[in-house]
């Protein structure tokens, strides 16, 4: 016997209820669905009997205000502390704008979500200042002629198949490859039978060309 054909005519599903099936898109079902609130909206038959779907959308609305009715005066996200309620609105006038000082005494305007999520956490400073601090850091170990000293002195990598640093494994010929980098170009130091002798060929290689750079930071 042919499988009898599922009618939701007439059933709730959260604030929804089916009034009638229309237009299908390919194999998709859709019914007409009338919301609570008294709006109507078409919905796919599975999203409804799924619980996906649960009303024309004024749930979700519903529920992201009474989230930005939580008040955020006198809290503190990082560097900022908040003020009270911005003046400004958001573009879908359900997200809450809030007005912070930042520690280093500028204001700025931050939505809600922005803040309880911790994507915002200064007025920008912050990350002005980690930039600051990167540019002297690269200053103070960048060499003249483009040699940066702690890329020299870097631990083996942790996705390493060898857990020696500069020493691969060739997979087509079964031997272990040594190489190293130096002012951007990389030095190829030979294949080995061995892991060994790779490490050996590594560390040679190391003392050739890293070790007068180490030497002269060392002095520094």
């Amino acid at each position: 016997m042919p499988q009898k054909r599922i009618d939701i005519t007439g059933q709730r599903f959260g604030r929804l209820v089916a009034i009638r099936e229309v237009e299908p898109i390919g194999y998709a079902r859709r019914y007409l669905c009338k919301c609570d609130c008294g709006k109507e909206k078409i919905v796919r038959m599975n999203q409804l009997r799924t619980g996906k779907t649960k009303s024309c959308g004024c749930l979700n609305r519903e529920v992201t205000s009474k989230k930005n009715t939580v008040n955020l005066t006198g809290k503190r996200f990082g560097k900022l502390t908040v003020t009270g309620r911005s003046n400004k609105k958001h573009d879908t006038q359900t997200k809450a704008i809030w007005h912070c000082r930042c520690d280093c005494g500028n204001e700025i305007d931050v939505l809600s979500t922005y803040l309880t999520s911790g994507e915002v956490k200064s007025c920008g400073c912050h990350r002005r200042e980690i930039g600051k601090n990167l540019q002297k850091y690269n200053a103070e170990h960048l060499q003249k002629d483009g040699v940066f000293i702690p890329i020299l002195k870097s631990k083996v990598r942790s996705d390493s198949s060898t857990g020696i640093k500069g020493v691969t494994l060739n997979r087509k010929s079964g031997k272990y490859r040594a190489s190293l980098t130096i002012k951007g170009k990389r030095i190829y130091l030979g294949e080995y039978e061995s892991i060994e002798n790779a490490a050996k060929a590594r560390k040679a290689g190391e003392e050739k060309y890293f070790r007068p750079y180490l030497e002269e930071n060392d002095e520094d």
